[in-house]
């Protein structure tokens, strides 16, 4: 997703949910750990969401957190998270400003301390944290992007991502089992959203993965055990879980190992912004022509899941949707709200129905397309409808999603 584009862009439900997630983190706190198996984590982690456009941010000067319009990230915000019920926070990184030339790569220490800071926000707050290589690999910019699968560039290109890695390692590698590593984001060719057009794309892409293990796995401290995260084909379900070529990374450690993947479908309802038309989302409102295209509807979201499950967590290999959402259009349609609510809960209870890890987006913008749940000045839940759906949908009962 173009994060960028997009940013220019408590109640009785959340007492209960809060009370779910104490009970949750005491059992966490007894039987979570190194020892654990990955599905036995997965499914600790709960509701995840993301703390996106912060320090993923990026500008003409390099980039900081409040590049693209968020504020300085606060604990006291992290706790606000916390008390809403979530129980993982991914963060989204960006190191492409940051990081000198070669041979060393030494990324900078004043914006490694500031990420540290932030985990330790999170960790403090007794919720796991994922931190990835984010918008490294966005080709969409021309402001440093390194990380890109279809350049003839490869050597220096993996030196780089195993230099990087090798020094957040090291920073975290004392770290308990709440730290989690994710590989890399989207990592696709330049525009191309379909299946890979170049047969060592995918090659690479499983390259990187392997580097990434392995560079993890011989780190020291308690790496050689760190639960970590990897992506396929612009973290695009149908090309990581089809016949196109992802290979999950040979691992000395046994069981620690995550697929992610993103759900952002349909294009239309979710992340389109030149189009108002398409506001409502399900059968229902195809039945009822309430603005919704006729597929990526109910039935395409258990397809999905079932391809996840036949290929992965049936397996014992977990899936971290570390994406899912819809931009928030309730100020052209005022119905897009309970749309928007039905699309979180559905598509959430549908991940964790398998075995998985929904992990919302929010870019913290709260106007016209905004992917924001929270305010992050205010440190403030601006929708707890969707909040009250996706604890729902993560509280592991077996109920009927009440329809829009």
């Amino acid at each position: 997703m173009n994060k960028r584009l997009l940013s220019a862009f408590i109640s009785t439900a959340v007492i209960a949910a809060s009370i779910f997630l104490t009970q949750a983190t005491t059992v966490k706190a007894e039987t979570i750990n190194f020892n654990s198996t990955a599905m036995e984590v997965a499914n600790d982690m709960g509701a995840g969401w993301n703390l996106g456009n912060a320090l993923d941010a990026y500008d003409s000067t390099g980039g900081n957190e409040q590049a693209w319009g968020n504020p300085i990230i606060t604990e006291d915000f992290i706790a606000t998270v916390k008390q809403a019920g979530f129980r993982t926070v991914r963060i989204p990184v960006t190191y492409m400003n940051h990081i000198g030339p070669a041979p060393e790569y030494q990324i900078d220490t004043n914006w490694l301390n500031r990420v540290n800071e932030v985990v330790n926000y999170v960790i403090d707050n007794d919720m796991y944290a994922v931190i990835d290589i984010h918008a490294d690999a966005n080709h969409d910019i021309s402001n440093g992007a390194w990380l890109l699968v279809d350049s003839d560039n490869q050597t220096e290109i993996k030196a780089k991502f195993q230099k990087a890695w090798e020094q957040i390692a090291d920073r975290f590698k004392t770290y308990d089992s709440r730290v989690i590593f994710e590989s890399m984001n989207e990592i696709r060719e330049n525009g191309n959203y379909s299946a890979p057009a170049y047969e060592e794309t995918y090659s690479r892409i499983n390259e990187y993965n392997q580097i990434f293990v392995d560079t993890i796995r011989s780190s020291g401290g308690q790496n050689d055990k760190r639960f970590l995260i990897v992506p396929g084909y612009n973290t695009n379900i149908d090309y990581t879980a089809g016949n196109y070529g992802f290979q999950l990374p040979m691992d000395t450690a046994s069981n620690k190992l995550m697929v992610s993947v993103h759900y952002y479908d349909p294009y239309d309802f979710c992340l389109n912004e030149d189009n108002d038309a398409v506001y409502g989302w399900g059968q229902s409102a195809v039945d009822s022509n309430d603005g919704a295209v006729s597929w990526h509807v109910e039935s395409n979201v258990q397809a999905s899941m079932q391809l996840l499950q036949n290929k992965f967590t049936s397996k014992g290999i977990p899936v971290f949707v570390g994406e899912y959402g819809a931009a928030d259009k309730s100020f052209a349609h005022a119905e897009n709200e309970d749309y928007r609510r039905y699309f979180y809960e559905y598509v959430c209870k549908a991940i964790k129905d398998i075995g998985g890890v929904p992990c919302c987006w929010d870019n913290g913008w709260t106007g016209n397309y905004g992917f924001a749940i929270f305010n992050r000045t205010t440190n403030t839940v601006i929708h707890q409808d969707l909040v009250d759906a996706i604890m729902r949908a993560t509280s592991g009962n077996n109920y009927s999603i009440q329809q829009p």
